[in-house]
């Protein structure tokens, strides 16, 4: 099934806000992420008040980073309570889950091809930024639940092959290295 990524989710805008380093909300910037892997340092910086309750992201809710040469995706888990998304970030909260996994979603916007349509759709000079307007026509391909769900497996197969294949490799170059440090020492 392919459907407009506007009438599979809802497509909100983070917010700007400046922070305050003493809060109790996170206020969640594409800078606390390092391939896609959330900063555990990372401290609340924003105070809370009741206008920000529209603003908190809930669990399932996918980032996109709407600025920047990076169009990354992640999927907010609900590990870190209270937290809002800053205006770098498109939140896009699905419909129904049961439907799009939003881990599915994330790896469908991380996806090369999909990464070209957003490089495509960026605008601006001296910071490129995707629009919510730019995106909401993107085709998203949706195959039934199971099936996203090997896709996923699969992508994670296929990460644990790059990182054993890099520690076969640093750990072949060090041996080398120590041979041939031994071979001038004898």
């Amino acid at each position: 099934m392919k459907k407009q990524l506007s009438h599979i989710a809802k497509l909100i805008s983070g917010i700007y806000l400046k922070p305050d380093y003493e809060g109790e909300v996170y206020f969640i910037q594409a800078n606390h992420f390092n391939n896609g892997d959330f900063d555990p340092l990372v401290k609340p910086e924003i105070i809370y008040n009741y206008d920000l309750q529209k603003h908190l992201l809930i669990p399932g809710d996918v980032l996109l980073a709407g600025k920047g040469s990076s169009n990354f995706a992640v999927h907010y888990k609900g590990i870190i309570k209270q937290a809002i998304a800053s205006s770098t970030f498109i939140v896009i909260r699905i419909f129904d889950q049961t439907v799009l996994m939003p881990e599915f979603l994330c790896w469908y916007l991380n996806h090369p091809q999909t990464q070209l349509f957003f490089k495509d759709q960026s605008r601006g000079t001296d910071i490129l930024s995707l629009t919510i307007r730019s995106i909401k026509d993107l085709p998203v391909f949706i195959p039934d639940i199971k099936k996203q769900e090997t896709i996923l497996k699969l992508d994670e197969l296929r990460k644990d092959e790059r990182t054993l294949r890099t520690r076969i490799e640093l750990t072949r170059e060090n041996l080398l290295q120590q041979q041939l440090l031994q071979s001038i020492k004898k």
